[in-house]
């Protein structure tokens, strides 16, 4: 038998609760020429039965045991034994939908300059309920520029091509719980990316999952990622204390002072300016910025009207002129009340 077109590489660590469902949402897929190589990093519960039954049911599912190294080490022994012209990502605690890697694979055939490509998702929490759906910046352009604020891709959404991930030298250890980001980073270099704007998989957040129990560690390396790709998008120097206020800013965290918020405020309008006057944006690509841009600059609002209801609603008008959308009653009534709460917890002067 030839190559498979798709390898799905997961990483397992004692993810007997949810680890089934993941296994069967691969399984379920529309898509049949994949094989599925599964790290089980030294898991202590019941996960090797699980995947020792599985593997005995489908010949494509390929598991590795190994002593627990973490899942960058895993990720990465996954992608090096892929045999796949794709590598498609994947957690044990998610849920693919049955049509994700057809789409992926579709996309990726029909655009050949995109290396690494995500997908919307909608997050689920520990019962399987459904929460919110996260809309990802999907153009490649605008992606390039986002990143800079954020993560743009979900990394168990992604599915790259593995001549791609190769060249990349695959996830570094170094960049810890970010490394999906580092990597996002260090792609721009030599590929483009993009989401495709469906949701296609579902995703777990629960107190046990990685972005949980790691959070303080994932964002100090996420900073520092951040900061190279804001000065090199920008060509000056920043100071790395107002980048952390940048990105405490758009994860909606409390900063420390007015001062601190102005700081980000004026890093998030360089950004903004340099976009607009670098990209030549044509206009869908254009009115994925502004509403990007106008809900980052809600967060400054929010931000901002924890120490003045006055320069939180000024603010807030900025926004909403970049992102009409913000002027719903909906989120008009949701953010006059997170505005009015902070008001009345702001810090006395």
């Amino acid at each position: 038998m030839g190559s498979p077109r798709v390898s799905v590489v997961m990483p397992v660590y004692n993810g007997e609760e949810y680890l089934a469902e993941a296994v069967e949402s691969i399984l379920g897929q529309t898509l049949r020429d994949f094989d599925f190589v599964i790290i089980n990093d030294g898991s202590t519960d019941g996960s090797a039965d699980i995947l020792r039954r599985y593997q005995q049911k489908d010949d494509r599912i390929r598991v590795y045991h190994q002593e627990n190294q973490g899942w960058v080490a895993s990720a990465n022994r996954g992608c090096q034994l892929a045999q796949g012209e794709y590598i498609a990502r994947m957690d044990h605690d998610d849920v693919s939908l049955p049509e994700r890697l057809a789409r992926q694979v579709w996309y990726l055939e029909a655009h050949p300059e995109i290396g690494v490509l995500g997908t919307w998702i909608q997050e689920i929490d520990s019962s399987g309920l459904t929460r919110d759906t996260r809309r990802k910046l999907t153009m490649p352009r605008v992606i390039e520029w986002g990143l800079c604020f954020e993560s743009c891709l979900a990394n168990p959404t992604v599915m790259m091509r593995r001549a791609v991930i190769e060249r990349l030298g695959f996830y570094r250890a170094e960049a810890t719980y970010a490394a999906d980001y580092d990597l996002w980073a260090r792609a721009l270099s030599v590929t483009q990316l993009a989401n495709i704007p469906e949701v296609l998989l579902q995703y777990r957040v629960w107190p046990e999952s990685l972005s949980y129990r790691h959070l303080e560690t994932a964002q100090r390396s996420a900073a520092k990622i951040a900061h190279s790709l804001i000065e090199s998008f920008l060509g000056a120097e920043v100071p790395m204390e107002t980048v952390v206020g940048l990105r405490k800013v758009v994860m909606a965290q409390p900063l420390a002072s007015l001062q601190e918020v102005e700081d980000a405020g004026s890093l998030m309008r360089r950004l903004c300016r340099a976009y607009v006057a670098t990209s030549c944006p044509n206009p869908e690509e254009a009115r994925e910025y502004a509403r990007f841009a106008g809900t980052k600059l809600l967060y400054l609002a929010n931000a901002a009207s924890r120490f003045s209801l006055r320069k939180g609603l000024s603010v807030y008008i900025e926004a909403a002129r970049l992102n009409p959308g913000l002027l719903s009653p909906m989120v008009v009534a949701r953010g006059l009340t997170a505005i009015a709460r902070r008001c009345l917890t702001r810090p006395s002067p």
